[in-house]
């Protein structure tokens, strides 16, 4: 468990509160709310499986506002993919050597924290960050957490194509060529989402360099 961060050395990683699968299971409502509890680093050496998702699941329903870390053996698309649609906010690989991880760790809580943007509108769609709600046509739209971070940065950068390395680093805090299918899986759920049913299409695919949100067709 994890706070204030001071320094990227390994050895303040090791020194503060990680956990494990079995850990994670045992944390009561009282022992975060006590400890006041804004960032949780959960380490696993065995391959991730349906358990570990279901329980960081769990966590995060009851505490949606604790910034979950995993640091992780096993890191794959499949890895990646159900993590973050679980609720985890960032995957690092453990592969990368202590420092490098400690490193990583120490930037992202280390990160500023930003205000969410204006209510905004593309067409006759509405996107409200404050309410984390999002509307086409007069009508709610249920979008995923990484769907709705998706959706938000392109809505910052309107008619901008947005390539698949700076969405990996912006949305998931990473940058990996080999995974940039993680960002085509939930673009692809995004898009049928906003744009299944209407004729004017919102969000685009530039073949070759990205993705974009535009009122154009072009």
């Amino acid at each position: 468990i994890m706070q204030n961060p001071s320094t990227s050395s390994i050895s303040y990683a090791q020194k503060t509160g990680v956990i494990n699968l079995d850990s994670l299971k045992k944390l009561t409502f009282s022992t975060l709310q006590k400890s006041k509890v804004k960032v949780l680093l959960v380490t696993q050496e065995e391959p991730v499986g349906p358990e570990f998702i279901i329980t960081i699941r769990q966590f995060k329903l009851v505490y949606p506002s604790v910034k979950v870390i995993t640091v992780l053996k096993e890191y794959s698309l499949d890895t990646v993919v159900g993590l973050t649609e679980a609720g985890v906010d960032h995957v690092i690989d453990k592969s990368l050597g202590p420092n490098l991880v400690a490193d990583r760790i120490a930037a992202i809580l280390n990160e500023p924290i930003t205000n969410p943007m204006p209510r905004s509108q593309v067409g006759d769609l509405v996107i409200d960050p404050s309410k984390r709600r999002v509307i086409r046509g007069g009508k709610d739209i249920i979008l995923r957490r990484k769907e709705f971070e998706l959706l938000e940065f392109l809505a910052k950068n309107i008619g901008r194509v947005i390539t698949r390395t700076e969405l990996l680093d912006v949305v998931w805090g990473y940058k990996s060529i080999n995974l940039s299918n993680t960002v085509d899986v939930h673009m692809a759920s995004l898009r049928r989402k906003i744009d299944r049913g209407y004729k004017s299409k919102l969000i685009h695919t530039v073949h070759g360099k990205g993705y974009k949100l535009d009122v154009s067709n072009k």
